[in-house]
C-alpha cells in the first residue's frame, strides 16, 4: 500500500491558525482467524421492553384508580344529587 499524508489546518479559540502534517502507511489487512467470535443474532420473535407502552398503560391505570376513588368517595359522602327523593306530584311547596 502507498504512503499517505494528512495535512491539517485549524483556527484556535484565540484566533491563531494552527497547522500540521503527519504521514502514514497502510499495510495489508489481517484476516480473521477461525477463533474470532461473532456477535450472536437476536431471536426474531424477541422484542425489548417498550417504555412508551408501559407509560400509557400506567397512565390509564392511574386515571382509572382516581376516577374509581372519586366515585366511591362521592357515594359514601351522600352528596350525590341522584339520591335525593323526588317531589310528590301536587306538592308545590
Amino acid at each position: 500500500m502507498p504512503a499517505a499524508a494528512v495535512v491539517w489546518r485549524i483556527v484556535s479559540s484565540d484566533m491563531h491558525p494552527i497547522e500540521g502534517t503527519f504521514a502514514f502507511t497502510a499495510g495489508p489487512g489481517a484476516t480473521a482467524g477461525p477463533g474470532t467470535p461473532s456477535p450472536a443474532p437476536e431471536p426474531a420473535g424477541s422484542t425489548g421492553f417498550s417504555w412508551p407502552v408501559a407509560v400509557i398503560v400506567a397512565g390509564v391505570l392511574v386515571a382509572g384508580l382516581v376516577a374509581g376513588g372519586l366515585y366511591v368517595r362521592r357515594r359514601l359522602s351522600g352528596n350525590d344529587t341522584g339520591n335525593e327523593p323526588a317531589d310528590e306530584p301536587g306538592d308545590h311547596g
